[in-house]
């Protein structure tokens, strides 16, 4: 990331616009996508406009810092239930919140919930 792209963000960037140039190649054509990726709510707006995607959203998911590093516990990733991560979503949630993108907040969800209340919002 650092050779070739000058760090991780632009990594991001650039890995973000490839991604959804090749969602719209092979996908958007024929159904709708549901892109999951921790990326800036910018980055999906850059990679979008670029590919001449008009239709899209921006959903967050996302829950208290307490449930998601007890999330990464659970799952074997305590390295990552630092402030950097804490700090990574409250931007993520920001950024959500300053462009009214709608965000879920899962924090006392089971999946099922979750799944329930992301197609109840599709079908809107």
């Amino acid at each position: 990331m650092e050779a070739t792209y000058g760090g991780p963000e632009e990594w991001q960037k650039v890995k973000t616009i490839e991604w959804v140039q090749v969602i719209k190649k092979n996908f958007l054509p024929y159904t709708h996508v549901l892109f999951d990726g921790q990326t800036r709510p910018s980055f999906i707006e850059k990679a979008c406009h670029k590919n001449v995607i008009k239709e899209f959203e921006v959903i967050l998911f996302d829950c208290s810092d307490e449930e998601r590093k007890r999330r990464l516990v659970a799952r074997g990733q305590a390295d990552l239930a630092d402030e950097n991560m804490m700090n990574w979503a409250r931007y993520l949630r920001k950024e959500c919140q300053d462009r009214g993108y709608l965000i879920i907040d899962n924090t006392r969800m089971q999946i099922e919930e979750m799944v329930s209340q992301l197609l109840a919002h599709l079908h809107e």
